[in-house]
């Protein structure tokens, strides 16, 4: 069925690309340290247009520039809208990505949850491999420093109705950032709390859309001003998730250790770091790897006892996020860190993908643009 739409509409192709350069490039920061995550941006972006009686637009590379959007598109009124991130490494003389088809391909699946317009993960793939060639000279040679990919798609149908919007936005946009833990890898605290909700059976939880997040923005604060980095979620006393990441926890059973995590459904999200640790550990075979439900009430239960070894988050910022403590109703719990800031799995799995990612050694994940 989507062939054939595809047949029938233009989709966004890389044969179509225009490329527009600008002729007065941005001086870079002298200081990669002074620089906020998500507040220093490329010379170029992607752009290009959807409409429905025609589809997709030729994709343009254009110098980064503001946006003019009629005040009733959808998106600022129903919160059409849709966004993915992946990372840019160097390592001289190449610079390359970690596993980004895999995020073109739930950037797809995320746009059709939002009621935005399907296009090829392929072709959007080729287009970004050559905003990344165009602005390479951007891409940080600090180690932990790295370049952020970010494609957003959004509604740009002007009326007020609740329906799918006729015509949307494709934007690509590049920013520098840094390191998670720019002081030194260190472990994060967690408040868990029932009535904290992000996502729900049946809902969207498991798409990168900007309506799972924003509403998750003020509990996120709130915690903190509780003494505390970030939330486990819950979901109908299930552990889901941990602020924007995926959760894994390792727990000691009678017959040895295993390592579990939350599976996909409507409430978790199908994280690309999450699955990559999935496939490291069934690849290391040393310990079982679960996917399975798990309750807030075993987790407790297996802290009480002492059975929990260690625990942490995956996610494309962090990769890795060691955790030291849970509180939950009042009482606080500590999760070892034997290392003195994270667990010996936790250390060695984010040792194993970051080497990955910067292409320290050959991979299937790897993905060579330069």
């Amino acid at each position: 069925m989507f062939t054939r739409l595809l047949r029938r509409y233009a989709d966004l192709s890389y044969n179509k690309l225009v490329t527009n350069l600008t002729s007065t490039p941005k001086a870079k920061p002298s200081d990669l340290t002074k620089v906020p995550f998500g507040t220093v941006f490329t010379d170029h972006m992607i752009e290009a247009d959807w409409c429905e009686d025609k589809g997709w637009s030729e994709p343009v590379i254009k110098p980064y520039q503001k946006i003019p959007l009629d005040p009733s598109s959808s998106v600022f009124h129903y919160c059409t809208e849709c966004y993915e991130g992946f990372k840019v490494y160097s390592n001289p003389p190449h610079i390359l990505s970690f596993r980004p088809m895999t995020n073109m391909e739930r950037f797809v699946i995320s746009a059709d949850a939002a009621g935005l317009p399907k296009c090829s993960p392929h072709e959007l793939l080729k287009c970004i491999d050559e905003l990344i060639r165009i602005d390479k000279d951007w891409v940080p040679q600090v180690p932990g420093y790295t370049l952020y990919v970010r494609p957003n798609m959004f509604g740009t149908h002007a009326q007020l109705s609740v329906t799918k919007p006729k015509k949307a936005k494709l934007v690509v946009i590049m920013s520098l950032v840094g390191p998670y833990f720019p002081s030194g890898y260190k472990p994060v605290s967690l408040y868990c709390d029932e009535s904290l909700i992000r996502s729900w059976p049946g809902g969207h939880g498991h798409r990168k859309i900007g309506g799972n997040y924003g509403p998750a923005i003020v509990p996120a604060e709130k915690v903190k001003n509780l003494g505390y980095d970030n939330i486990l979620w819950l979901s109908e006393g299930y552990v889901t998730e941990v602020g924007v990441m995926n959760f894994f926890v390792l727990f000691k059973n009678k017959n040895g250790l295993e390592l579990v995590t939350s599976p996909i459904h409507h409430t978790v999200l199908p994280g690309i770091t999450r699955d990559s640790v999935i496939q490291i550990i069934h690849e290391w075979g040393e310990v079982k790897m679960s996917e399975r439900n798990f309750t807030i009430k075993e987790l407790i239960t297996k802290l009480e006892e002492e059975n929990v070894v260690e625990a942490f988050g995956s996610g494309t910022a962090a990769v890795i996020c060691p955790i030291n403590k849970l509180a939950y109703k009042g009482k606080e719990y500590n999760i070892p860190t034997v290392q003195g800031n994270c667990g010996e799995l936790t250390k060695r799995i984010f040792d194993e993908l970051t080497k990955i990612q910067y292409g320290k050694v050959k991979h299937k994940w790897n993905h060579y643009i330069a």
